[in-house]
């Protein structure tokens, strides 16, 4: 198990993350949360830090399905040719 020095993570801005780092980060934040030497401080840090995550991944899965929405409009639309 990690010690409190370990678990300590710079916080790193998600705008640089890809999707899978902060997948990454969510999966680290849950084991830390379900770590029995984190402080309710320590919990309440990193569960905002992972709302904020999720948040930003909801908002990249959302732009990613528009994009395909959009190809597949062009894609079907015979009126394009």
């Amino acid at each position: 198990m990690a010690t409190k020095s370990e678990k300590k993570t710079t916080k790193v801005q998600t705008k640089e993350m890809t999707f899978a780092q902060m997948e990454d980060r969510v999966r680290q934040i849950l084991d830390e949360l379900s770590a029995a030497d984190t402080s309710l401080d320590e919990q309440v840090a990193l569960g905002e830090e992972g709302a904020k995550l999720l948040d930003q991944m909801t908002q990249q899965l959302e732009t990613l399905k528009k994009r395909v929405e959009g190809i597949s409009k062009a894609a079907s639309d015979p009126s394009e040719e």
